[in-house]
């Protein structure tokens, strides 16, 4: 050890048996405090860091992870509203006349197949358009069609997205 650094490691201990100076005590606690109220800032930020859905439903896709940093407004999940859930057929044109917003609806399910639902149309598309693929016949393919929104209660539960149904429409 050169004597340099004797020196110094005895100035250390002369300063350590006699103890901290008063000055490096009050700077000391004065740190401590400045980092208390950093803390306590932060952690208050962290409570006002509110996450809540606009709607009631369930989640059936997390978009982030925990951990993860976002902007505000950004999605982190997607909710499905599960009291209020569509059903979506397709009206034939020569049948559009006959069908209005907010007409009623009688829907059937196969899990209930016993049971009627009432919906009600709360959307019919101003655009015609060739029915979907995924309709059964070729015939029923071929047509013009207005795809038409249904809103059915399910406070109940019953309805599950994607669960196919056969809808009713009273005509006018």
């Amino acid at each position: 050890m050169c004597l340099a650094q004797f020196k110094q490691s005895e100035e250390n201990l002369k300063k350590l048996r006699k103890g901290a100076r008063e000055e490096e005590i009050e700077l000391a606690k004065a740190k401590v405090k400045e980092a208390m109220a950093g803390l306590e800032a932060i952690e208050n930020r962290i409570k006002d860091c509110k996450i809540f859905s606009p709607l009631n439903g369930i989640v059936s896709v997390k978009l982030k992870e925990k951990g993860e940093m976002v902007n505000a407004g950004t999605p982190i999940l997607k909710i499905i509203n599960t009291e209020k859930v569509h059903l979506y057929v397709y009206i034939p044109e020569k049948e559009l006349g006959l069908v209005k917003i907010g007409g009623i609806v009688e829907v059937r399910i196969d899990s209930f197949p016993e049971r009627r639902f009432e919906g009600k149309i709360v959307y019919i598309s101003p655009e015609a358009e060739f029915t979907p693929k995924q309709i059964q016949t070729e015939d029923e393919r071929t047509k013009l069609v207005f795809k038409t929104k249904i809103e059915l209660d399910n406070r109940e539960g019953i309805f599950k997205v994607g669960m196919p149904a056969d809808a009713f429409i009273k005509l006018r």
